[in-house]
């Protein structure tokens, strides 16, 4: 088991570009950039939030069950020309989700909104300049609160687009960390959290460690973290320490976060 202060120590160790690539390893990069390619960045952008609010209740993992399918099925059909024609397009593939009557009511009511159109014709910049008010905008339009996992996803998958585009001066300061049971099942393997711990004391647990880490590198936020413990977790099924090292680590510090979940 470990400490806080142990866990942060480590973890302060990681050089900005390591963190960097665990952002683009994420599947919401990974598979992504061919819908950048045929939409252009505010189209994208709006898909990315929508994609984001409705990636819940999965048939398996996300990066071979959700994202993958849901790209292909996507980029084979006409670019949409408005948020109306992009919810014609994805209720075909959330028509065969799980859940699937709540997921097309919630891309009608999140396409259909007046945030989506704006957002449908906004530039990066101003993405990248009302990225804060823009995630209270989408909570309200949601009718759920700003710290709901759906709510804050969709904004890690909106700050994903916004670093595809290398732009990164977004203000991702307060919105927490998505809790998924990856997030959860790590930090209970490290010993910082209970079985049942509440999502809120996760995601306090969870800025503390951000807070640790950026006094020794100030350019990490949410994302770089929230990507880092999602793919760790599954590195921890496999090999941990080469799975470290494959992504850019060095071998003694790999050896170090590898030990924390034994």
């Amino acid at each position: 088991m470990a400490s806080m202060e142990e866990v942060v120590r480590f973890l302060s160790r990681i050089p900005y570009p390591v963190w960097e690539d665990f952002v683009r390893n994420e599947p919401e990069w990974r598979f992504t950039e061919p819908v950048l390619e045929c939409y252009g960045p505010s189209r994208f952008f709006t898909f990315m939030v929508m994609a984001g609010l409705n990636d819940y209740q999965l048939k398996g993992p996300a990066e071979e069950k959700y994202w993958p399918p849901l790209v292909e099925h996507v980029i084979r059909r006409p670019t949409p020309e408005s948020p109306e024609d992009l919810k014609e397009v994805l209720k075909g593939f959330y028509e065969k989700e799980r859940f699937r009557t709540v997921k097309i009511r919630r891309l009608e009511r999140f396409l259909q909104s007046p945030l989506a159109h704006r957002m449908w014709r906004m530039t990066p910049a101003g993405f990248s300049q009302s990225f804060r008010a823009l995630w209270y905008k989408i909570a309200k339009t949601m009718g759920q609160p700003k710290e709901r996992k759906t709510i804050v996803f969709s904004m890690k998958c909106l700050g994903i687009g916004l670093l595809m585009l290398g732009l990164r001066e977004f203000d991702f300061t307060g919105i927490p960390v998505p809790v998924d049971v990856r997030v959860r099942s790590l930090l209970k393997r490290w010993g910082l959290i209970a079985e049942r711990a509440p999502e809120q004391e996760i995601q306090s647990l969870c800025e503390e460690m951000l807070q640790g880490i950026k006094r020794a590198e100030p350019a990490v936020n949410m994302i770089h973290l929230d990507s880092f413990l999602w793919q760790v977790e599954a590195f921890y099924k496999t090999d941990a320490i080469k799975s470290l090292m494959d992504m850019g680590m060095e071998a003694d510090l790999a050896g170090a976060i590898a030990d924390l979940g034994r």
